[in-house]
């Protein structure tokens, strides 16, 4: 199998000491978006930092964990997450303000990990959302793309919105969206956050009409995160790969190597 395929200088020089020093590392979560350059990858960490430093005082002096995250909350809201845009990068976020839920998750995410905070981030089929443990053994749902009722305290309403999202309701797809044929409901890690904005950022290729480009992201996706949803996407990539007249077979076979497909023995590659 060829060599993974990097789209820029940062992302190469992150990726290949995460891989090397096989620990995670905050620059992850940047990288994805090509036009993140080694200043911008420093920037975004101070940024990210900053935040966490401000809020780890507050949280030292704060008793009321409630009122201390829900103040976390709407700052981040009031200052960084600003104009909903789907298939938004971080980079994007800390740069311009746009977001949508997994940019918008994996901020709040990179804080709550910064401050040692007990949390949650789940994806389901079309959605992905945090829960923060508090020490009483409640839960609060953050909800990243509702700036107005986004930050849920009552298990009531925290049950009918988690049963919203594992049914497909009061999220932003589309109708001619590909609809999946699996069930999530998975608990994902920070490098699987990672591991998803590049899996976002290879299906926006592929719905542009970039096929090659959405492979190289699917791949670097499947060295960070697994799931059900990976390995279906995948299948839809390789079934275009082989209708491709523009691509020679040794094409076809290159590309098609970059993407193992789960089956009921275990992975296989399609070539």
């Amino acid at each position: 199998k060829q060599e993974v395929s990097f789209h820029s200088e940062a992302e190469e020089e992150v990726l290949l000491h995460i891989l090397q020093e096989k620990n995670y590392d905050q620059a992850l979560h940047y990288v994805s978006d090509e036009n993140v350059t080694k200043d911008l990858l420093i920037q975004h960490k101070e940024l990210v930092n900053l935040w966490i430093s401000e809020f780890g005082l507050k949280m030292e002096k704060n008793r009321n964990e409630q009122m201390f995250f829900s103040k976390l909350f709407y700052k981040v809201h009031r200052k960084v997450l600003k104009n909903y845009v789907p298939f938004s990068t971080l980079h994007q976020t800390l740069s311009d303000g746009q977001y949508d839920c997994l940019s918008g998750t994996t901020f709040y995410a990179l804080l709550l990990n910064g401050l040692n905070v007990d949390f949650k981030v789940v994806e389901t089929n079309y959605h992905i959302y945090l829960k923060i443990i508090l020490d009483n053994g409640s839960t609060i749902l953050l909800e990243s793309t509702d700036p107005i009722n986004g930050f849920i305290t009552s298990e009531r309403e925290i049950a009918e919105r988690l049963a919203d999202y594992t049914d497909g309701n009061n999220t932003q797809r589309k109708a001619d969206e590909y609809s999946f044929a699996v069930r999530l409901n998975n608990t994902v890690d920070m490098a699987g956050l990672a591991g998803l904005q590049y899996y976002n950022r290879s299906v926006d290729a592929f719905n542009n009409g970039e096929l090659k480009r959405s492979v190289d992201l699917y791949e670097k996706a499947g060295i960070f995160y697994e799931s059900e949803r990976l390995d279906e996407f995948g299948l839809v990539l390789s079934q275009a790969l082989l209708a491709d007249n523009s691509l020679t077979p040794q094409n076809k076979r290159q590309y098609l190597s970059k993407i193992p497909v789960m089956n009921d023995k275990g992975v296989v590659s399609l070539y």
